[in-house]
């Protein structure tokens, strides 16, 4: 009886573990359908709210699943979700919104995966939400001996255009700068 009980207990275990947070899904579903999801804003960022909407087919009543994952693991915290899964389960009518909200971890690629069911038929789209993409500063070049920028400025007053100063007068500048520097 006592070498029973190990196996026993780590059967428990391994049924809790398992069954911790599913993520929800209906199964057999076969990719594409006639729906759309949409999620606003575009791009991922920390502590970031955002709506994710089920939409086309006009379908009424139909049972649908949507979750969000990060390396296969279940990822945020959505405003409805379900008790018994990771993310929204349940009956809805098509179009339908529900508001997700991202960690506080650094700017990875969540994917978005959606479950619908259509009469006896099931499908599924993902999305993908990635990253803001990182601005850039334009390139400064050299022109004539003076540095310009990508962008343009005009600087007028009262008709008076502004212009950089030319090649031989910035060697000057720099000179008489550097020569008090020295003294």
């Amino acid at each position: 009886m006592a070498s029973v009980l190990p196996a026993v207990l780590l059967c428990l275990f391994l049924h809790c573990v398992a069954s911790e947070m599913p993520l929800c899904a209906i199964s057999n579903g076969s990719y594409g359908g006639d729906f759309n999801i949409t999620i606003i804003p575009e791009y991922y960022k920390p502590n970031q709210n955002y709506s994710v909407t089920v939409s086309g087919g006009n379908v009424s009543y139909t049972k649908v699943a949507l979750h969000a994952s990060y390396n296969d693991i279940h990822f945020g915290t959505w405003m409805n979700s379900n008790a018994n899964c990771s993310g929204v389960y349940g009956t809805r009518s098509l179009p339908f919104t529900e508001m997700w909200t991202s960690p506080s971890n650094q700017s990875i690629e969540i994917r978005f995966k959606v479950f619908v069911k259509f009469g006896n038929m099931t499908y599924y789209k993902k999305k993908m939400l990635s990253p803001a993409p990182m601005t850039t500063v334009p390139p400064t070049t050299m022109l004539n001996s003076t540095m310009t920028s990508a962008a343009t400025v005009k600087t007028t007053s009262g008709g008076i255009t502004f212009k950089p100063l030319g090649g031989f007068a910035s060697i000057l500048l720099l000179f008489i700068s550097v020569r008090e520097l020295l003294l």
